[in-house]
């Protein structure tokens, strides 16, 4: 092998390595002939049993898509009359709940006003004319320091 020609002893056949056996001329016709045998036996499939599955797949999907968007304008006009039977109960809750707690806030503000006044006039009364002489006392005392002071 160290030459790039060889030879076969036993059939005398010279062959070159460097020629690649599928180009062999010999051999054409026959690799031909099988070559269109199995795409013809291919074609055949696919006419006969793929395409026609294919074909019938997508004819069924459209069918579907076609039902379904039937539905879905169904399940639209359902969902747009939900929407606004809740939209409908919620404003009416809300304004409820908008008079209710106005109308606690009054009674509260009510409540408290009375209270404070009735608390004013009647035991912080004393109280506050007590603070009012405490004050008084402490300005004079205060007025008489500062005169005191001054002289």
């Amino acid at each position: 092998m160290v030459n790039h020609l060889a030879s076969n002893q036993e059939t005398g056949v010279r062959f070159s390595p460097s020629v690649m056996p599928q180009l062999d001329t010999i051999t054409y016709l026959s690799q031909l002939f099988w070559t269109f045998i199995i795409f013809a036996v291919f074609y055949a499939m696919m006419v006969k049993h793929i395409l026609p599955a294919i074909s019938t797949s997508i004819k069924v999907r459209k069918k579907k898509l076609v039902s379904i968007g039937s539905l879905s304008s169904d399940l639209g006009d359902e969902n747009i009359s939900t929407v606004s039977s809740f939209e409908t109960s919620l404003g009416a809750s809300l304004g409820t709940s908008r008079e209710l707690l106005v109308s606690t806030v009054d009674q509260s503000s009510l409540w408290q006003n009375t209270s404070s006044s009735s608390l004013n006039k009647s035991d912080l009364e004393k109280a506050n004319s007590a603070y009012i002489n405490s004050l008084g006392s402490i300005a004079g005392s205060m007025a008489f320091a500062s005169n005191m002071t001054q002289k």
